[in-house]
């Protein structure tokens, strides 16, 4: 499976094309998922995830985005 990587900044995710692009605090999906019940609505933190393909469904569900995903990710 192959590693994903999204930023979210300005409570906005969005899509890196490799790791280096990620800035913030830098974690894997997992911990992401447990970090981003502390976000507060129009914080200025910024975090890189960091996800595998098998994640994608687990994302969408969690955060009602699929816009940052290709049709074969999904």
């Amino acid at each position: 499976m192959s590693e994903i990587y999204l930023k979210y900044a300005n409570s906005h995710f969005s899509r890196a094309n490799d790791k280096g692009q990620l800035s913030g605090k830098v974690m894997s999906y997992a911990d992401f998922k447990v970090a981003s019940a502390d976000i507060k609505p129009g914080s200025s933190d910024e975090y890189g995830i960091i996800m595998d393909s098998a994640d994608v469904q687990d994302f969408i569900a969690n955060y009602e985005d699929e816009s940052v995903f290709t049709d074969a990710e999904k």
